[in-house]
């Protein structure tokens, strides 16, 4: 029986075996070494519909055809509408950077600093302010109160002052006209209104009366005068802890007014006036349950003293330049919160200093004072009874 051999290239085999129009699905050496690879199109540049198409390997969107309204599929091309919004976006983000640069989701830390807000920085200054003044917010000031005893005298909101006082003036010039001794009784009145445990105002009046000096050279007539002093000013006092008995620092900022008034119409004798603001400060600590001591001293750097003439001009110079300073030692007795008596021993001391000639001749010398200074001294003790609330 004769066999017929039909022989096939070895070619034509493998490409049977392969599934229509595809490859296997695991390439091995032998079938990639078979396989026949069509090669893209080299797209040409001189064609327009060409230069701007990619080739179709680095195509990531697959065409996809619909149907249009003649039936013929078209292929669709999807607008890079996603990449278009990204860039606007980003552009927008970068102009809002630049417009607001204190957004926290827009700024970079490490760069911008928060901006500061003039509102809160005007509070801080007001509340800097009032705790320099008053010494605290409305509220740290009650809880601070509350610490205290009832009988502590922080609780009150005025202290009346009221005293009998003996005054000794002595003034020494090479002038007659400012040469002066006087002694007289007096009258002192004063309070203190409390706006807190920390921050007062003060007010002192003291005169003398039945005060008088003489009123020519060599005559044993005595002219009636009266002395007047006048100070008012801000108290911002402190205390260490919170105990009745603590030590109490005082800083005072204020005003003084001296003048010499004449009761009479006496030519030989001038009107005395000075004004100056005041800077002291004062302490009180204690020395038993019931008795304080009470210590302070105030300066007056820059004092207008002038003279005014009742009938003839007798003034001592031109002008003057003129300081002052003011110290006190004294105890206060405790009965309570609200009543107490206190002595006190104060001092005075003033200083003028005139340039050019005086109006007028001296009596004593029969020639023209030149360039005279004035040292005046006033001695005070007191005994007053003091009511607060």
């Amino acid at each position: 029986m004769a066999t017929l051999v039909w022989h096939l290239p070895a070619r034509a085999q493998i490409v049977d075996m392969l599934p229509r129009g595809g490859s296997s699905a695991e390439e091995d050496f032998d079938s990639s070494r078979y396989k026949k690879t069509p090669r893209a199109p080299i797209p040409d540049n001189d064609s327009p519909a060409e230069a701007g198409r990619a080739p179709k390997r680095f195509n990531p969107i697959p065409n996809i055809g619909i149907e249009n309204d003649n039936g013929k599929e078209k292929p669709v091309v999807l607008p890079q509408k996603k990449t278009v919004i990204r860039i606007e976006k980003t552009v927008e983000i970068e102009k809002s950077k630049k417009s607001n640069p204190a957004r926290d989701d827009l700024k970079d830390d490490s760069n911008l600093q928060p901006e500061s807000d003039p509102v809160a920085d005007e509070k801080g200054i007001v509340e800097d302010v009032q705790d320099l003044i008053m010494g605290g917010s409305v509220e740290e000031i009650k809880n601070y109160q509350k610490k205290l005893k009832k009988s502590d005298r922080r609780h009150n909101y005025f202290d009346l002052y009221i005293a009998p006082v003996y005054v000794y003036t002595d003034s020494k010039s090479d002038y007659f006209y400012r040469n002066s001794n006087v002694a007289s009784p007096g009258l002192h009145v004063g309070t203190t209104l409390w706006f807190g445990p920390f921050f007062g105002f003060d007010f002192n009046y003291l005169t003398t009366m039945a005060a008088s000096v003489k009123s020519a050279y060599g005559s044993e007539v005595n002219t009636p005068i009266s002395d007047q002093w006048v100070t008012g000013g801000f108290r911002f006092r402190r205390f260490f802890n919170t105990k009745d008995d603590e030590t109490e620092l005082n800083i005072t900022i204020g005003y003084y007014d001296y003048q010499r008034r004449i009761k009479s119409d006496n030519s030989d004798l001038m009107k005395l006036t000075s004004k100056s603001p005041t800077f002291g400060v004062e302490a009180r600590w204690n020395k038993s349950e019931s008795i304080n001591w009470m210590i302070g001293t105030s300066f007056r750097p820059f004092v207008n003293h002038r003279e005014e003439e009742v009938e003839e001009d007798v003034s001592t110079g031109k002008g003057s330049s003129s300081f002052g300073i003011q110290s006190f030692l004294g105890q206060e007795i405790r009965f309570n919160r609200t009543n107490q008596v206190y002595w006190k021993f104060g001092h005075n001391f003033e200083k003028n200093q005139f340039s050019g000639k005086s109006e007028v001749v001296d009596p004593g010398s029969g020639e023209k004072a030149e360039n005279s200074s004035v040292s005046t001294t006033n001695l005070f003790f007191e005994i007053g009874y003091v009511w607060s609330d």
